[in-house]
């Protein structure tokens, strides 16, 4: 399996499980009426989102020569 599927797999499940994660605690949060914590799960969401995306798009780095 090549290096880009394998990084477009990873960012998808890293980006799905975070999804997941602020979508139960947002509902929990709204059926216990903590505001903070629907907040806390819309963070979590997006966070993991943009984390997800970043490893599924980054490049493989180049060596240089100052690598040593």
């Amino acid at each position: 399996m090549p290096r880009s599927a394998l990084r477009l797999i990873t960012g998808i499940v890293v980006a799905a499980t975070g999804i997941y994660l602020g979508v139960s605690l947002a509902v929990y949060a709204e059926a216990d009426d903590a505001p903070g914590g629907v907040l806390l799960g819309m963070i979590l969401m997006a966070g993991s989102l943009a984390l997800g995306i970043w490893i599924a798009l980054r490049r493989a780095r180049k060596p240089s020569s100052n690598d040593g």
